[in-house]
């Protein structure tokens, strides 16, 4: 068993390597006048499969891998496009923009352009080391109160930096407070993310149970989404936690004693997005919360949202909804207090009409056709300068 475990992992990380490898020439699907040419570092196999077979269900990476080059295309230039972690690939010829992600070969990239071409960091979070004070908060905290060391999460490493000093712009996923964040000497931009449109009506019932049941919905990272948080929070009731997130075994063993046994948090690990399993634990629930303590932006709250259920977010998330989401003001037991004591609070009808005005925001502000419109006017605003 340890044998075929171990060549499994082989073979997953020579997949891995093979896709890192991959480089995409002259792409000019949506192209009609060509004005020169584009290098764009992020990821290259979203846009291989014809266009009814690309993945419509994750916006968040595969949907911004499929629009950068779209809208590179839609201003004239052809795109070069290469995997974020391809080392060995090098430019060759001239290029007028250079868009990159993350700092594993932004920095060779750069190196090998032009003085003419405009260099682009593509962000989808905070400065690096925002995200990282932030995550070394939590996890200071956690570990005053269980006794366990946990390392970073979500660790933004410090290669970013080069890339950052390499670039003229910034484009990351966020609002005001994400843009804060990085250093000032360059402009900073920052757009929505978006999430796909659901491919089915969902039904907002009326059902006063729905009330009391909380999804978390979330990527990797336990304490750097708050997950320590919340099981202390909902661990005695009365309101349910539907946790859909992998949970690390560190976490789990420091976490134990509220992890098992308690009839008010159900467990379902990771789960995928519109699954039949999700769609089943959202239709029964009215309230999608996350304590996080860095994001750009979630893409995880914005399908919660597709779905009609109501953010319980801290301002961490950057998402500014306003009077449709209830905020967390702090990430401490009190924070969270305050937070579901105003969800006890809103009114069956306010209910119901945060939940659709929820959907209609994850169908229009939120949605791929907005990102394209967003992206299109400031790349076309930095080309032009």
């Amino acid at each position: 068993m340890a044998y075929q475990k171990s060549l499994s992992l082989k073979f997953r990380q020579l997949a891995r390597n093979n896709i890192a490898r991959l480089v995409i020439s002259d792409y000019c699907e949506y192209i009609s006048t060509r004005r020169g040419r584009a290098l764009l570092s992020y990821l290259p196999t979203p846009v291989l499969p014809p266009r009814p077979f690309r993945n419509r269900r994750e916006f968040s990476n595969k949907g911004i891998a499929q629009e950068l080059p779209r809208v590179l295309n839609m201003l004239g230039f052809a795109v070069d496009i290469v995997d974020y972690r391809n080392r060995s690939w090098l430019p060759r010829g001239d290029y007028q923009v250079f868009i990159g992600h993350g700092g594993h070969n932004f920095a060779s990239l750069s190196d090998g352009l032009g003085k003419n071409c405009k260099r682009i960091y593509f962000g989808t979070g905070m400065y690096w080391k925002e995200n990282n004070r932030r995550a070394d908060v939590r996890l200071q905290e956690f570990g005053e109160r269980t006794g366990v060391k946990l390392a970073r999460e979500r660790d933004a490493p410090e290669s970013e930096q080069a890339a950052l000093d390499r670039s003229e712009f910034v484009i990351c996923i966020g609002n005001g407070d994400t843009a804060d964040s990085f250093p000032g000497g360059k402009r900073i931009v920052t757009l929505d993310n978006a999430v796909f449109p659901l491919r089915y009506e969902h039904r907002i019932g009326n059902d006063k149970p729905i009330r009391d049941s909380f999804i978390f919905f979330a990527g990797g990272g336990n304490v750097h989404k708050g997950l320590d948080l919340l099981l202390r929070k909902f661990v005695d009731g009365p309101e349910h936690l539907h946790v859909c997130q992998r949970i690390e075994s560190k976490f789990a063993e420091a976490m134990t004693s509220y992890i098992h046994g308690s009839p008010f948090i159900h467990f379902h690990g990771h789960i995928g997005m519109r699954s039949r399993k999700f769609r089943s634990i959202a239709e029964r629930s009215a309230w999608a919360i996350l304590p996080t303590c860095a994001e750009g932006q979630p893409g995880s709250i914005l399908e919660c949202m597709a779905h009609g259920l109501v953010p319980v977010v801290s301002r961490a998330a950057n998402l500014d909804l306003g009077d449709v989401a209830i905020e967390i003001e702090s990430l401490d037991d009190h924070g969270l207090n305050r937070a579901i004591d105003r969800c006890r609070k809103v009114p069956d009808d306010a209910l119901r009409s945060m939940r659709e005005a929820n959907r209609r925001l994850a169908g229009n502000r939120f949605a791929p056709e907005s990102f394209r419109a967003n992206l299109h006017r400031e790349l076309d605003c930095i080309v032009g300068l």
